[in-house]
Formats: C-alpha cells, structure tokens, sequence
C-alpha cells in the first residue's frame, strides 16, 4: 500500500493562504473532487472551514487505523500492495470514495477532515477500499461522467456491496457498517427501524429510477427526519446485495467480480420482491 499525503501541503498552502498551492499539488485529483462531489463548494474557501487541531487529530487516527484495516484484508488473502490512498483536506462533504487517475489506475482518496474516531476510520476507509477492489475487477461499475455516476443502479449495487462486506469482514451490526458511530445507538436504532417500514417504498422509488440520473435523494444525507432524504438508498443496497449472497450462497469476494449485465436483472428481482 502506498500512501499519498497531501496534508502536510495543505498546511504550507495554508500558511501561504494559498489555495492555488494546495490544488496544484495534485491537480487531476482535485478536478475529479470538484466535479463529481464538491460541485458546490468554493475552492477559495477550503481554509476557512477547518480547524487545523482537529485536522491534525484525524490523521492520527486515520495513520492508527490504516495498518488494522490492511491487516483485516490480509486475514481474508486479499492482498492491497497496488492501492494507492490519497490523503487530504477536502470541503466536509463526502467520506471519500475512488477515482481513475489518468495513470489509468483506481486509487483511493480519503478527506481527513470527515474522520474523528477511530470507529469511522475503521468502517469508512474499509468500504472505501472496498470500492477500490470492486472498480478494479468491474470497471463498468465505475462512472465517467456525472450522469453515470448518479445512476440508481449503479448506486445501489456499488454501495450495497460495499456496506455489506464492510459488515462481513469486520464482523460488525448493519446499523454500524451503514454509519459507524456518526450516530449514536439511539439514532441508528430508530433509523434502521425506518429503513425497515418504508422499504417498500425505498424498492418501488429505485425501481421507478433505475436508469435515470435525476434528483433522487436517497443516497444523500441531508434530513435526518426523512430517510428518503437521509442514506436510505444505502440501506436498500446493502438488503438487496445481502439477499442476492443469501440466495447464492457465494463467497463474500466473488460480489465483486460478478459483471454489471449479471447483476442487473437479478437485482432488480430483488427489488421487485422487496415492493410486494
């Protein structure tokens, strides 16, 4: 595993006040940032919003917690010599994800700034990697454009797989690989518990979308009062992606070599069965 640190570059653009500094030192990385996941956000702003006490705290769990993770995948006998993980300051509005970079290969970026537990660490960062190993042996699962990469289906299968072996391989509840501790126990319980009576509705609002690439909201997270507004598309992923291993009864690691054209009608089987 490599590890691409940007943050000690973000600390000297910071002393510089120089925004310019920081995306520069990497900037094919940042272009891909702000045009899939900070569309929104200022790039000038990126100092204003941190605090570089907290941020130094973070990747010190972040250092803590990556040899335990990659430890973790070695248990399984999944080696992570080629990963590659970006580290840095972002604009607080992603957990962080995988990219394409223009060496043609996947590599993981990592915001510091989302990750002040060890807990979040651990489970974010592994469904993180996960993506990282899904992409790499399915790269139609991956997106080359904003349309694509807001796709329902795609969506739904990238982060049920996710979740879902995020929750195998730590041997972790479904409420915690869907949220480490961002929330408390309570929090988790009554969301779950939501997730449970309206997944009907979840599976008939996927179903209704899953080629489009529109302003369906729920793999956003947004209003904690209404879950189709709140991550609730990561709980349908992960139930479909559960129910389609429970079937099959395949090993946890063949998920990701499983082709999109596969997966396609057979998950959308399951959704089906999941509105009646």
């Amino acid at each position: 595993m490599k590890v691409i640190n940007l943050f000690n570059i973000f600390l000297k653009s910071y002393k510089n006040n120089s925004p310019k500094e920081y995306y520069n030192s990497y900037p094919f990385f940042f272009n891909h940032y702000y045009k899939y996941w900070a569309r929104d956000s200022n790039k000038n702003s990126i100092f204003k919003n941190h605090n570089l006490n907290n941020l130094n705290k973070n990747i010190k769990i972040i250092k803590k917690i990556l040899p335990k993770i990659i430890k973790i995948f070695q248990n399984y006998k999944i080696s992570l010599k080629d990963l590659e993980i970006i580290l840095f300051v972002g604009q607080n509005v992603s957990n962080g994800h995988v990219f394409l970079d223009k060496d043609n290969k996947f590599k993981v970026w990592i915001p510091i700034e989302t990750y002040n537990t060890e807990k979040l660490a651990l489970v974010f960062i592994t469904h993180e990697i996960i993506h990282f190993l899904h992409y790499k042996n399915n790269k139609n699962f991956y997106f080359k454009s904003l349309k694509e990469k807001n796709k329902i289906n795609r969506q739904i299968i990238t982060e049920g797989i996710a979740t879902f072996l995020t929750k195998k391989i730590l041997n972790i509840k479904t409420e915690t690989a869907l949220w480490a501790d961002f929330l408390s126990h309570k929090e988790k319980k009554i969301w779950i518990g939501k997730c449970d009576n309206n997944i009907k509705k979840l599976s008939k609002i996927a179903l209704d979308n899953l080629d489009k690439s529109n302003n369906i909201k729920i793999f956003q997270a947004n209003n904690p009062n209404n879950i189709f507004e709140f991550r609730g598309g990561y709980y349908l992923g992960f139930k479909v992606v559960e129910k389609i291993f429970n079937k099959h009864k395949i090993n946890y690691f063949n998920l990701l070599s499983i082709s999109a054209k596969t997966f396609a009608s057979t998950f959308k089987e399951e959704l089906y069965i999941l509105t009646k």
